[in-house]
């Protein structure tokens, strides 16, 4: 019976996984992700009767960020709906990483599941920019717009969360096949892949950190002392074969046809004391400086009081939580910590702590100089799948 259990465990996970990390499975099953997930916790239930204590820690914090915006959205005239929708899919990863933890064992088929849709994403990914180039970055350039949405849906086109998750995938996949999880006729073909198509989505930022990624991943770090060292060389040799480096990827990005991977690599390469924000984020230092002057002018409340703000900013995760919450947002700060807390804290092996340190100052980073806003595919990587591929990497070094 304890087996035939977990048989419906592991399916109604990969249910569950399948409407997010498949690109919303072209149209949005609504009933499968309620019913799978359904089944998905009382079959937890049924498996460990106590790991939602270790959920527990969360959900003061996460009570405080859903009672803030649900006042911001009254306030604001925002839709409450789609908001409250979209956070609480969003930290579903926080719940699943919760149980996973202390049942990896469960995550073999799950994992090859995922595998399989990502690379699935990837072909349609790269067929959608062949057939019209430049297609991923509609919604990056428009936000949500209606023909975005219906474009990339209906041709089932990866866009900046599906892109940005592949590329920090990258880091741990590549540690599987450093610690021969995975061999390398699996390893290089998914690697290649992902390139590919990160090239033709046209998003600069995560070509660049899929090249970090597979960096830090082949490198043997142990201390993050040795990580700062290679950090400083790294720029030394970037700086060095700048020019060449960045013909490679003018190159790259005329055969893919991305022109935001030619212009930013052309950028780069011409660029001599021009801000190094302005640079890797194709000119938005002026929108975190608006999001900067936006919570001064209103420090306490920021947007709560439903008036606008009077500079355009809305490019930073980080930035923007000030900028609407005001001294509110706290708690939404605090959520970061206790996540790098509490997965930081079950890790045994001094290797795979800096490797998660490593990841989680990446995402960090990319929260500062880019927006989240919830999105499904992209909280589920950072918050659950790629924790959890470290921590049964490093189970299997510590055994």
């Amino acid at each position: 019976m304890d087996s035939f259990i977990k048989k419906i465990n592991v399916i109604a996970l990969c249910a569950f996984l399948y409407t997010p990390m498949y690109l919303y499975n072209k149209q949005i099953n609504v009933m499968l992700v309620v019913v799978s997930f359904a089944i998905w916790i009382i079959s937890s239930f049924r498996i460990d009767s106590d790991w939602i204590k270790r959920f527990k820690p969360y959900i003061p914090t996460l009570i405080m960020m859903i009672g803030i915006n649900v006042l911001y959205c009254n306030c604001t005239g925002t839709d409450l709906y789609t908001t409250m929708v979209m956070s609480i899919l969003a930290y579903t990863g926080i719940l699943l990483y919760a149980f996973y933890s202390n049942h990896i064992d469960l995550l073999k088929w799950p994992f090859i599941f995922l595998i399989i849709i990502l690379c699935l994403d990837c072909v349609d990914t790269i067929k959608g920019n062949m057939m019209i180039p430049g297609i991923s970055r509609k919604q990056g350039d428009g936000f949500d717009t209606q023909e975005a949405s219906y474009i990339l849906n209906s041709m089932h086109i990866g866009s900046y969360p599906f892109l940005y998750s592949i590329a920090l995938l990258i880091l741990p996949i590549t540690l599987f096949f450093k610690h021969k999880v995975i061999r390398k006729y699996l390893y290089f073909p998914i690697t290649i892949l992902s390139v590919v198509t990160i090239l033709y989505g046209s998003y600069f930022i995560s070509l660049i950190i899929t090249l970090l990624m597979i960096f830090f991943g082949i490198m043997d770090i142990r201390n993050l002392k040795k990580t700062v060292v290679l950090c400083i060389i790294s720029a030394v040799i970037f700086t060095i074969a700048k020019d060449p480096i960045m013909d490679g990827l003018v190159y790259m990005g005329e055969k893919t046809g991305s022109s935001v991977l030619v212009s930013h690599a052309i950028e780069i390469k011409n660029s001599g004391a021009v801000d190094g924000a302005n640079q890797f984020t194709g000119g938005r230092s002026s929108l975190y400086m608006n999001a900067v002057l936006n919570f001064l002018e209103h420090p306490l409340i920021g947007q709560m009081d439903g008036e606008k703000s009077s500079h355009f900013s809305m490019h930073s995760e980080l930035l923007e939580y000030p900028e609407k919450y005001g001294l509110l947002s706290i708690p939404f700060f605090y959520i970061w910590l206790l996540l790098f807390k509490t997965q930081h804290g079950v890790l045994r092996t001094k290797q795979i702590k800096s490797y998660h340190t490593i990841f989680f100052a990446t995402l960090i980073v990319f929260l500062f100089i880019n927006p989240l806003r919830c999105e499904q595919p992209f909280s589920l990587t950072a918050y659950c799948i790629i924790p959890l591929m470290l921590l049964f990497l490093d189970m299997k070094i510590d055994n």
